[in-house]
């Protein structure tokens, strides 16, 4: 495919794989957040208590584009490499921001061996799972 200028404008693979995985991520969650508000509002009309708000919220479930739920999914993913290991107490920690009052002069989570490790282990176990999804 090309402009008006005849340069070529084809989607490079990486881009209709990263299209692709944005519109899988997209349609999972849209399936999970609707069947949810299904249920409830489905109780809901049995009892006589379905209000507006339920159908709204079912509306900005809509809403979303591919993009926000890929970047939701993505945060979510991240978010359960680094869960439960302890964050090193600064303000700028790249693992957990301390809560209430930290320290001041960068992040020094990955000058600890044993914190790296582990991230890189379960980020490396991410990976391949991800990568026998793809496969499937």
């Amino acid at each position: 495919m090309t402009d008006d200028t005849g340069m070529d404008v084809s989607p490079s693979w990486q881009e209709l794989k990263d299209e692709r995985d944005a519109l899988a991520a997209h349609q999972k969650a849209l399936v999970f957040e609707l069947s949810a508000c299904q249920g409830v509002l489905h109780s809901l009309a049995r009892s006589g208590e379905v209000t507006r708000e339920y159908a709204d919220d079912a509306k900005a479930v809509l809403q979303r584009t591919p993009h926000e739920t890929l970047a939701r999914h993505d945060a979510e993913l991240l978010q359960s490499v680094l869960a439960g290991i302890p964050g090193c107490g600064d303000n700028s920690c790249c693992i957990s921001k301390p809560v209430g009052m930290g320290t001041n002069g960068g992040c020094r989570c990955f000058e600890d061996r044993r914190k790296a490790g582990l991230v890189i282990q379960r980020l490396g176990n991410l990976l391949s799972q991800r990568s026998h999804e793809a496969e499937r």
